[in-house]
């Protein structure tokens, strides 16, 4: 039976960062994790689905809401008193069809990859490793969302 997303209010109040260098009063931390009905584009069209329309209850209720991702920023870059989403669990990969591919990318369409918001650093570089490929670079560290990564800076 197919799972659908998952948008969770965990009605968590505040908010530590990895580091633990702040803690922050929230109003709420939604968990948001993809449906599974072994179709990756349509789970990933449902979870955006449901994704948006969290950000309609937030603009309706007037509250702000910031995405999440590893936590590992020192600062409060990704911080809010409003709602937080925890993206963590949005981890989808896979390659690109080359259908997918605008005929105006002069590219290799072989070297695309779709790599969702909440994919650590280590779990790109496991998939990548499984098709014999890897980032160009990283930091010294890989527990950080690639999305927070290339955000705030947080991965050199």
């Amino acid at each position: 039976m197919p799972i659908l997303p998952q948008v969770t209010p965990t009605n968590q109040k505040f908010w530590i960062n990895r580091h633990n260098t702040f803690r922050q009063k929230i109003d709420n931390l939604f968990d948001v994790a993809n449906g599974n009905s072994g179709d990756l584009v349509n789970d990933y069209i449902a979870t955006s689905a449901a994704i948006q329309a969290l950000i309609g209850k937030a603009i309706q209720q007037g509250k702000r809401l910031r995405a999440l991702g590893g936590g590992w920023s020192f600062s409060k870059v990704a911080a809010t008193e409003g709602w937080i989403i925890n993206t963590k669990y949005l981890n989808l990969v896979f390659q690109v069809n080359q259908a997918s591919v605008s005929v105006q990318f002069s590219g290799d369409k072989n070297q695309l990859l779709f790599a969702q918001c909440g994919n650590s650093v280590q779990e790109l570089n496991t998939y990548l490793r499984s098709i014999k490929k890897s980032l160009r670079t990283c930091g010294a560290s890989n527990g950080q969302t690639i999305v927070g990564a290339f955000s705030t800076g947080t991965h050199g």
